[in-house]
């Protein structure tokens, strides 16, 4: 039988940068639809919300977990997805993560898109999956909005991967929904949310 695992962080607030209204709920509504309705086994999920110091969107905590992701040991029809609901950005042409703990030097404080795409590809699983709800505007005018590269690397590892827009495109949230508009006709195309 085949193994489902995922990964999901909403980061609502920021340290350093404005807060976004919905990131944190995408987060949650996903992780209850891949383990509700989709099936999965188990659903490692970071949030504002969350209880556990440990599951907080930060940094560290968060390229902890990437490295345990990577050392599983999954197969051909093992199921590993990763969904992320938060602001995104692009340094030296590098596209990354920003996280709650996130300052200006992305490279020392947000988490790479590459390195998640690896650490997802290293667990061995057949159908990895990548969902980025990013690209909003982050409010540091040093910092640009993600663009081609982490779409380009996903194809090349094998990884079917989807984005809110397109490169210098925003992602808007829906105040009516409490949610990103990308996740909420993500959650309603799978079949979660109604109307």
């Amino acid at each position: 039988m085949a193994k489902k695992f995922a990964m999901t962080i909403g980061v609502k607030k920021y340290k350093f940068i404005r807060p976004l209204k919905y990131a944190a709920n995408d987060a949650k509504k996903m992780r209850n639809f891949l383990l509700t309705k989709a099936g999965f086994d188990q659903v490692w999920h970071y949030s504002d919300y969350s209880s556990n110091k440990y599951k907080y969107p930060g940094r560290s905590d968060i390229e902890i977990q990437l490295e345990e992701i990577g050392n599983l040991s999954m197969g051909s029809e093992d199921y590993c997805w990763f969904f992320f609901s938060g602001h995104g950005s692009i340094h030296d042409g590098i596209e990354y993560l920003i996280l709650s703990d996130t300052h200006k030097d992305i490279q020392k404080s947000g988490i790479s898109v590459n390195y998640v795409i690896q650490q997802l590809k290293k667990c061995g699983a057949g159908n990895v999956v990548l969902f980025l709800d990013m690209c909003r505007d982050q409010g540091i005018k040093s910092i640009e909005r993600p663009g081609e590269q982490t779409k380009q690397k996903a194809r090349q590892m094998g990884m079917i991967s989807f984005f809110s827009c397109s490169s210098n495109e925003y992602s808007w949230e829906l105040q009516e929904k409490k949610h990103g508009a990308f996740t909420y006709a993500l959650l309603k195309l799978l079949g979660k949310e109604k109307g």
